[in-house]
């Protein structure tokens, strides 16, 4: 018996935690956006679990395209952290 709800036990793997997982809301419902590893991105979590009837945003956020906008817009943070870094570790050697 025991080996029978063993083999019929189903064990699944643990869902993949992605980059924006619950940091993502959606525009116009202002719920969670979930990762749909079907289109490589994030999509309204009131609109897949309610439907239309709740949100009509259907919109994709992908996930690749996203990471590349954020580390564009964190290159020129990054450069001028590191240049003030700089400058003020060689004025204070210089003084």
């Amino acid at each position: 018996m025991q080996d029978l709800l063993r083999r019929r036990t189903k064990t699944g793997t643990a869902p993949q935690k992605h980059l924006f997982t619950n940091l993502l809301y959606c525009d116009e419902c202002h719920k969670r956006m979930w990762y749909k590893a079907n289109q490589k991105g994030y999509r309204c979590g009131g609109n897949l679990r309610h439907g239309n009837t709740f949100c009509l945003n259907k919109t994709v956020v992908r996930e690749k395209e996203l990471s590349q906008i954020i580390m564009n817009d964190l290159k020129p943070l990054y450069n001028t952290s590191t240049r003030r870094k700089f400058c003020t570790k060689f004025i204070k050697k210089t003084q």
